[in-house]
């Protein structure tokens, strides 16, 4: 009996086209993610070989808010709890705003 495809392991197809994540894919989707002004500001998975839980710290421009946050809630599914937490940062204009967010998949 094959057994169900991981919430892990449907984010990294969306993600990269595989399940298997070489370092130059990795740093392309890095590379891409900074040429639209996201920061990583650090970032901790639990569960191996595939994770379990991903936290992530990101600071994010304003204007990319909103496209970010859809395709982070876009992943959120019965397997994979997604949760956001978001921070405008900058008085008095925002000049980015902090987005801690949280994967968990849910082990029934």
């Amino acid at each position: 009996m094959a057994s169900a495809e991981r919430g892990s392991e449907k984010v990294l197809q969306q993600l990269f086209g595989g399940t298997a994540v070489d370092g130059k894919q990795l740093a392309s989707a890095v590379a891409q993610a900074s040429s639209s002004g996201l920061k990583l500001e650090r970032w901790w998975w639990k569960g191996q070989p595939h994770p379990d839980l991903i936290r992530a710290v990101v600071t994010i421009p304003p204007a990319e808010v909103g496209p970010v946050i859809a395709q982070l809630v876009s992943f959120h599914s019965e397997l994979n709890q997604v949760s956001l937490e978001a921070f405008p940062r900058g008085l008095p204009r925002v000049d980015a705003v902090g987005l801690n967010i949280t994967i968990n998949r849910n082990n029934r």
